[in-house]
């Protein structure tokens, strides 16, 4: 709102600048309580009269016929918005027609103007006026609603109906009431074809071309169909299943809300809305609204309608549609109760006077499979106190129940007493059920042991009585199954637990590991009676490999500090022997490492003008030539005199050095110093050639008279020289788009602005550049938002786009006026573009209240682009929003319309 209060102030100084006689008419103030004191909106006015026709910026007020047409206009468009500003006030409980635009507050400004969208949003989708109105305070309405805890009212807060607009294809059950206003479609295929579409009269008749009417009002589209089959059955042949009716476009009715609903009043909805989707409207029942009783009156007939039974049986709502000026009563609730615990669906719900605790319970889903039904807690208030009250539903289903009873279905306590738990070293481990009698034996017979179990002291793990702690003892559990009456065949108690020990859980598995030079390093157990050996070890990891060390560690803890590690060697070749084959203890790690580990990596390389640069290792049988071959030798640009060796000398003090050598290779490709031999690290570099380079191509394409590959003469050649040396350009070549395509370094298209090839004399071409002389073009391409539609047969327009010649000195907007039928209602004129033949893109731009439009040229594109919607977003009082560019850009204009406005709202009164 904060833009618009802006921009009417602009406008409104503008107007004295542009019409300085309007000041001797009217006076600021004067006009602003002229246009605002019906509580409307300038633009909003001027948007309505555009839809009737007048616009009031080509308006002649020296007309008197069109000042005529134009009040005629401004009249029904004030009542119809005057009319719909008191709907939103009252539905909202405030005089709208009371309301100034300084009366609301930063927040408020922007909330008018999200709802002024929102109903424009709904009318360019197809809503009328009035369904657009109701949508948009129905969901301003809803926005701020809590959802109800009350079973049944979120159904018309949680959009899970819909309010259907007239212009949604919703197609009506068989059921639906035709009445005047409905539109209809007949089809007929096979022997005849007939698809005709017909409005339902004021007095209820259709007219078929040259036959009698057909009285339809009152009739459900199944009768009607009924119907028009045997009346179209005189006069056309068609077999029973190739006839069908179906509603086209649903009327419209006035449907009265009142009683406990959020936003009572008069709505104007479609008719294919059944009395569920008005309710949806209206916001539905208030928190203490019904939903069990609401009352629909038809004239002298009432019905019922109860949303417990809609949401068990949707099918009900086609039994309810609305008929004009029906009314809808939502009572206040008479029994509201809740209900806990263990149902499917507690919360709170609404009773009719005759349903019981049954019906309540059936409401929430039933009981859970864990609900104690003989033990259900009513909580009531009774003679003004608070009482409680036990109910064995199971016995007494139909307790009748009170407004504010507040019920509690206990459940059972999670987990069970009739059990008995074996555990350990048995194979079928778990809970079994406690039989009566059941002795230590019956339930040892009901399982398999592992065969190292310690079944004579198995531990019974017992409850004690303070449900809490826990004894445990010791029992033969061998004595138990061998003797059923021994003192051991102890009767269980519920909850008891027998474990079952193994023996394998009193040993203690002791290991060694072997890692480095074997064929299969890993774990071994280590034998308890401790004579493994070293090479034993080493047997066991597949023995050594070929690159295996002489020698190996032991890396043993100190027995002594267990912190510490001590380091054992021992020779392979020693281990034959019983004295030097050391025996293993638990937790040794043996490695035996290998001999590459020391040693360096010792490598020459080869890099420069060769053709697989590398480095490889270095060897004494290495020579210089053989380092060439394998690097697969000299380059076509090599230089055979410029051989460099780069070398590290290393003295007998470690200290580095970098020597180099320059080496020739003689006509056979051989160095010619014989002498010379490679050391470790030594890198060889072989110099290019200078001055050598391979010709460098580019490619002509089009309209020279010998288009092709070309080769550059020199690094600087330009676009005209090689052009000239094509035998020059051909009569049809077009100078102006001449393009050239660079995929050196990913340049790509590269834009020649020039009048001819003299100034091709600039362009320095490349190697493989890509040069492009087309045709003469003599034609102009239009395309975007504009009117062309109109203007052009379809087989013409029906690409979007239209090409026409081209006319010299003229710029895109004369195209567009003069050839497209001009802009479209969506146009952007900023954003009117004109691509040249040569890719160039120039855009308009603008000057103050002017708009300049680029020059169109043979061969261009003229593109209109389209307004861009910005999404609504929310922003602080203190941020601005103010675009004064656009308000700018369109002041001049409205100020004329504003103007006319006034003087017509003058003549009015």
């Amino acid at each position: 709102m904060k833009d618009t209060v802006l921009r009417l102030g602009l406008l409104f100084c503008l107007l004295f600048i542009a019409f300085p006689s309007f000041s001797q008419q009217v006076s600021l103030e004067e006009a602003r309580i002229e246009i605002k004191k019906r509580g409307l909106d300038e633009q909003q006015v001027i948007n309505a009269l555009k839809e009737k026709g007048i616009d009031l910026e080509k308006l002649d007020p020296n007309n008197p016929a069109e000042l005529s047409r134009a009040e005629t206009a401004l009249r029904e468009v004030l009542a119809e918005l005057e009319s719909k500003k008191k709907l939103a006030g009252s539905a909202s409980g405030i005089d709208s027609t009371q309301i100034t635009l300084e009366e609301f507050n930063a927040e408020e400004k922007k909330e008018a103007i999200k709802s002024t969208d929102e109903i424009q949003e709904a009318i360019e989708d197809g809503a009328t006026l009035e369904e657009a109105i109701t949508e948009t305070i129905d969901e301003s309405i809803k926005e701020d609603l809590e959802p109800s805890s009350i079973y049944g009212h979120n159904i018309f807060r949680d959009k899970t109906l819909k309010v259907y607009k007239q212009s949604d294809n919703i197609k009506p059950p068989s059921s639906y009431v035709l009445g005047p206003g409905d539109n209809i479609l007949i089809n007929i295929w096979g022997i005849s074809e007939v698809s005709e579409s017909f409005e339902i009269s004021a007095d209820g008749y259709i007219k078929p071309n040259r036959q009698p009417r057909v009285y339809l009002a009152g009739l459900t589209i199944a009768n009607a169909k009924d119907k028009l089959k045997s009346y179209y059955g005189r006069y056309t042949r068609f077999n029973p299943d190739q006839f069908d009716v179906t509603l086209r476009t649903a009327r419209t009715i006035n449907v009265n809300i009142v009683g406990e609903v959020e936003i009572p009043g008069s709505f104007t909805i479609s008719a294919v809305n059944t009395a569920f989707n008005a309710l949806v409207a209206a916001g539905g029942p208030t928190d203490i609204g019904t939903v069990r009783n609401i009352q629909i009156v038809s004239g002298s007939e009432v019905k019922e309608l109860d949303v417990y039974e809609f949401l068990n049986n949707p099918a009900i709502a086609q039994d309810l549609y609305l008929q004009d000026n029906d009314y809808i009563n939502v009572r206040v609730a008479d029994k509201i109760v809740s209900i806990t615990g263990g149902v499917r669906k507690p919360g709170r719900y609404e009773l009719k006077a005759n349903e019981s605790l049954k019906d309540l319970i059936g409401f929430a889903g039933n009981l859970t499979d864990r609900a104690l039904s003989k033990n259900l807690v009513i909580n009531r208030i009774e003679d003004d106190r608070e009482v409680l009250i036990n109910v064995d539903y199971r016995a007494n289903p139909t307790t009748k129940i009170s407004s504010g009873d507040k019920i509690n279905v206990r459940t059972l306590p999670d987990g069970y007493e009739n059990v008995v738990k074996i555990s350990g070293a048995v194979f079928s481990p778990g809970e079994y059920a406690l039989e009566p009698s059941m002795k230590l034996a019956d339930l040892l017979s009901k399982t398999e042991f592992a065969t190292d179990a310690i079944l004579d002291s198995l531990v019974l793990k017992r409850i004690n009585p303070d449900n809490v702690t826990r004894t445990y003892s010791f029992i033969d559990g061998t004595q138990a199954l061998r003797s059923p009456n021994s003192p051991s065949n102890l009767s269980l108690n519920p909850r008891d637990e027998i474990i079952v020990r193994a023996k394998s859980q009193y040993a203690d598995i002791v290991t060694a590991s072997i890692g480095g030079s074997v064929r299969n390093p890993g774990e071994f157990q280590v034998d308890l009676s401790g004579s493994l050996r070293v090479s034993d070890l080493i047997f066991l990891a597949g023995g050594i490999t070929e690159n295996a060390e002489s020698f190996g560690f032991i890396y043993r803890r100190n027995a002594e500090n267990p912190r510490s590690t001590e380091y054992v060697r021992f020779q392979l070749d020693e281990l034959n022997s019983n004295n030097t084959n050391i025996l293993i203890k638990a937790g040794d790690r043996i490695n035996i490492p290998s001999k590459t580990r020391y040693l360096d990596d010792i490598t020459v390389g080869i890099s420069g003008a060769v053709r697989e640069p590398q480095s490889i290792n270095y060897d004494p049988s290495l020579t210089i030539n053989d380092l060439i071959l394998l690097s697969g030798g000299l380059k076509l640009e090599a230089s055979p005199s410029r051989i460099e060796v780069f070398r590290l000398d290393i003295s007998s003090d470690k200290n580095t050095e970098v020597l180099a050598a320059n080496l020739t290779l003689n006509n056979d490709g051989i160095v010619e110093n014989n002498n010379f031999t490679l050391q470790p690290f030594d890198r060889v570099i072989v110099r290019s050639a200078p001055e050598f380079e391979l010709p460098r191509y580019v490619y002509l394409d089009g309209e020279v008279k010998y288009p092709g590959p070309y080769a550059l003469l020199d690094d600087n050649e330009s676009l005209a020289s090689v052009i000239n040396r094509a035998g020059g350009l051909t009569q049809e070549a077009f100078e102006q788009g001449i393009t050239l395509n660079r995929s050196r370094n990913n340049v790509g298209y590269v834009i020649i602005n020039h009048s001819g090839t003299s100034k091709a004399n600039e362009v320095i071409l490349q190697e493989g550049d890509q040069i492009n002389i087309p045709k003469q073009e003599n034609l102009v391409t239009i395309t975007g938002a504009t009117n062309l539609k109109e203007f052009y047969a379809d087989e013409i327009a029906s690409s979007g786009k239209i090409n026409l010649t081209y006319v010299n000195g003229k710029n895109a907007k004369y195209y567009i006026e003069e050839f497209a039928g001009g802009f479209a209602e969506n146009a952007d004129h900023g954003k009117v573009a004109v691509t040249y033949a040569t890719g160039e893109v120039k855009k308009s731009s603008r000057f103050l209240f002017w708009r300049k439009y680029p020059e169109v040229k043979p061969g261009s594109t003229i593109n209109v682009g389209v307004k861009k919607v910005e999404p609504e977003t929310e922003r602080s009082e203190n941020e601005s929003t103010t675009n004064w560019g656009d308000i700018l850009a369109d002041s001049v204009a409205q100020a004329t319309a504003i103007l006319s406005l006034v003087l017509l709202l003058q003549r009015i009164d």
